[in-house]
């Protein structure tokens, strides 16, 4: 079975077009995969283009995630544990004003808590072409180490709820509230003037600074060795095609001089021993099945099948032959089966 668990995955696979795919086997969920960012096999956690989803949500909705996967998203905080806790993780936030301006902030090293961690998020590592709103020096600013809130679970340190003052919004605050709010409303025709704090905002991306809400905003993750991967392509001419739709498994499918999992062994002619006796081999993959002749059975057609073990002659002794049958009558009887009266 072939089961990519994130977007990097697939990209070692040989999928590399960006679009939605299902990951995550033998609990699959549908992700949205970013191919053309540095190498791709991004798998996308957050985005925001059009203010199509209300980011204004539950702490239960932010543990499923909500939105579109194709569109406007949150991933849901269980998936982005159990994305994270696999193996270690970067994360790329892509950033874009209402002036045309984009730039990114990257961090080495993300991950997210389970549920008894209120999802405490774990982040270091920056670099990129914009100021670290994310992770600044002072610790009471910084999102590192802290668990996510909402309107409905405040779990921040500040003696108000900065889910609803901030938003309101689902987040990762720290002491202060934080400097950088993604999940915030989205706000159009008011900047460079929007209410202070209430948008999508990046404190120092403009001189208004949280009075400024971003046009589009971009979350990303990839295992940090990226591109190892446990997973190959396909192999000497296979194709790779998702299986079930919608179960998260993906096959190869080989060409005719190959087999296994991702086409990588030269297929072995299972039936060049001829092991069917009195029949014809078919061959499969590392394993052949026999069609027997009329009147051979087994599972190499070695056995002769008895003809007379339905015992068909009423009143005689049945001789078996090859797929035929011959009776010997008792005395007074006759016919095929020894089941007629002989007439004087």
């Amino acid at each position: 079975t072939i089961a990519p668990q994130n977007c990097a995955d697939l990209s070692a696979m040989g999928i590399q077009t960006s679009g939605t795919y299902h990951v995550g086997h033998p609990q699959p969920f549908q992700v949205s995969c970013d191919m053309d960012t540095d190498g791709g096999g991004w798998t996308v956690i957050q985005r925001r283009q059009d203010g199509s989803v209300p980011f204004d949500n539950t702490w239960d909705v932010y543990v499923q995630g909500f939105g579109d996967v194709s569109e406007e998203l949150w991933i849901g905080l269980e998936h982005l544990h159990s994305l994270t806790s696999q193996q270690q993780h970067e994360l790329y936030v892509y950033l874009e004003d209402w002036e045309g301006n984009s730039k990114f902030a990257r961090y080495s090293t993300f991950s997210v808590g389970d549920s008894t961690s209120k999802y405490t998020v774990t982040i270091s590592g920056f670099t990129g072409d914009v100021t670290d709103d994310l992770t600044p020096a002072e610790a009471r600013r910084s999102i590192n180490g802290n668990m996510f809130s909402t309107k409905d679970h405040d779990n921040d340190a500040n003696s108000a709820n900065c889910a609803v003052s901030f938003g309101p919004s689902g987040w990762w605050f720290p002491e202060s509230c934080g400097q950088a709010l993604l999940n915030g409303q989205y706000l159009t025709g008011c900047n460079p003037y929007c209410p202070w704090a209430q948008g999508i905002v990046w404190e120092h991306w403009h001189a208004n600074g949280m009075k400024y809400s971003l046009k589009k905003t971009v979350m990303m993750i990839r295992p940090s060795g990226f591109p190892a991967s446990p997973f190959n392509t396909c192999q000497n001419g296979g194709t790779m095609a998702e299986g079930t739709p919608g179960t998260g498994v993906y096959t190869c499918t080989c060409p005719a001089d190959w087999e296994w999992a991702f086409c990588e062994q030269a297929a072995i002619d299972d039936c060049a021993s001829s092991p069917c006796t009195h029949g014809t081999c078919v061959d499969g993959l590392n394993s052949y099945s026999c069609n027997c002749e009329a009147g051979w059975e087994g599972v190499n057609c070695e056995t002769g099948i008895n003809e007379c073990s339905s015992s068909p002659c009423t009143h005689g002794t049945c001789i078996d032959g090859l797929n035929s049958y011959t009776c010997t009558c008792e005395a007074g009887w006759t016919g095929d089966n020894c089941a007629t009266v002989c007439l004087n």
